[in-house]
């Protein structure tokens, strides 16, 4: 959720959509039209001098809308990724500042999400684990317990659980590569972003 206006715009709460939109009489009492609505389940919602500066988000998220409007506008899933990261490292920091004194204990807090689990995932691990050798790509651990299945393509862009489509990696490297550290090249060497020392 974005926090509008002409002065600290930006983003000031995350959540996941719990329902389908659906058409309720319109929130301006004065109008007998209908608008859309849909519920969200909040996870997330910062006090307004704390937001993620809509600024920031336009620097790091490319092609970022410049105004929402009515409703609010689409992003795509590239856009969609990075402002998720942008938010998450934003979060961690907020968290940090709140801690004054080296040792001091944080508070306890927990959420409740509803996610959606890929049953899929330990069918495309099994199936790299028996195509690749048990280590990882990168950096050759080779504890199999320690080892995950990353998709080339991402699952969310329609990659598939494939032996092609996959790579066996250890967290550290998975996590790395689906944030975009590096890439593979056509002889799985790793090509690493401009500015990282993978040592």
């Amino acid at each position: 959720m974005f926090y509008v206006g002409s002065k600290n715009r930006g983003l000031i709460a995350s959540g996941h959509a719990t329902s389908f939109i659906y058409p309720l009489p319109h929130w301006d009492e004065t109008r007998t039209d209908t608008a859309n609505y849909v519920d969200v389940s909040w996870d997330t919602l910062l006090e307004p001098a704390n937001l993620l500066p809509w600024d920031k988000i336009k620097v790091h998220v490319s092609g970022f809308p410049r105004a929402f409007i009515s409703g609010g506008v689409s992003i795509n899933p590239t856009q969609s990724e990075a402002l998720e990261s942008l938010w998450q490292e934003h979060l961690e920091q907020a968290a940090i500042a709140t801690i004054t004194l080296p040792g001091e204990p944080i508070s306890k807090g927990y959420r409740y999400y509803l996610t959606k689990h890929r049953i899929h995932q330990k069918g495309f691990r099994a199936l790299l684990l028996k195509t690749f050798e048990p280590e990882c790509i990168i950096c050759g651990l080779n504890e199999i317990p320690l080892l995950e299945a990353a998709h080339l393509i991402p699952d969310s862009k329609g990659g598939l659980p494939t032996a092609e489509n996959g790579r066996l990696m250890c967290a550290n490297h998975h996590k790395a590569f689906d944030t975009h550290y590096f890439t593979l090249d056509e002889n799985d060497e790793p090509i690493w972003a401009e500015g990282i020392d993978p040592l």
